[in-house]
Order: C-alpha cells, then sequence, then structure tokens
C-alpha cells in the first residue's frame, strides 16, 4: 500500500560503515521491479567489496545519505540517495526508496540532504540518470 506510512519519525543522516548489515537488508527487501528501475542487483550478486564500498563513499568523490525507520528496537534503512561529484559543479544522483515507503516523501527528503550536501561542497548543479 504506497503511502500509507508517515515519514515522521524516519531520520535521515549520512550513510556509515555500521550501517553495512542494514544496507543489506534494505537491498534484499526490494521489490524486482524496483531493483529493476534503479539497476540494483540482487544481494546474492554482490561482492564484500561491493557492500563496503556503498557504505563507504569516497570522501571528497561521493556523497551518500540513508533515510531510517526505527520500529521494536529495531532500524532499517527505507532509503538511500547518493551523489557522485563531477567536474565543472555536478552532482550526478542516484535515489531508491523501500516499496513499502514509496509515496511517503521519503524520497523528498533524501533528495534535499543529497543537494543541500553537494552544494554545500560546490556542486549547485544535480543530474539524474
Amino acid at each position: 500500500m504506497t503511502g500509507s506510512r508517515s515519514s515522521q519519525g524516519v531520520v535521515v543522516r549520512p550513510i556509515d560503515l555500521e550501517d553495512e548489515a542494514m544496507w543489506l537488508r534494505f537491498v534484499e527487501g526490494l521489490s524486482w521491479a524496483t531493483r529493476y528501475k534503479r539497476g540494483a542487483r540482487r544481494v546474492d550478486q554482490l561482492s564484500d567489496q561491493d557492500v563496503k564500498r556503498a557504505v563507504r563513499p569516497r570522501a571528497g568523490a561521493e556523497i551518500a545519505f540513508v533515510a531510517v525507520a526505527g520500529r521494536d528496537g529495531e532500524s532499517d534503512i527505507v532509503g538511500v540517495s547518493r551523489g557522485t561529484l563531477r567536474e565543472a559543479g555536478t552532482c550526478e544522483f542516484t535515489l531508491v526508496v523501500g516499496d513499502a515507503w514509496q509515496g511517503c516523501g521519503i524520497g523528498t527528503r533524501l533528495m534535499r540532504a543529497l543537494m543541500d550536501e553537494a552544494s554545500r561542497q560546490g556542486h549547485g548543479r544535480i543530474v539524474g540518470r
């Protein structure tokens, strides 16, 4: 049921090395359609290096934010925005929101965080792929 959840209580923050297990659960929980539309791979297709790179953006070259929702004492990633900083002040973004959280404003919040940080780093032009 798209949009039935509230983004209230969801925290948007930079991704962290400690997010590896949560990030894997997030990717594993994406539907086939969401993975296909976003160009994501299945968890069994990811190498250890892929996972480590996902939670460790290259300083000065990448930005990554997660939206984290807590429930029953456990937290889950419900969305991820990433930006690759390019020359000439451009930031190329990708965005994925978990199926159950689509239509709840999570993507907007993730994009705002990404755009604010990209701008702060001198990249005022945002492009998608």
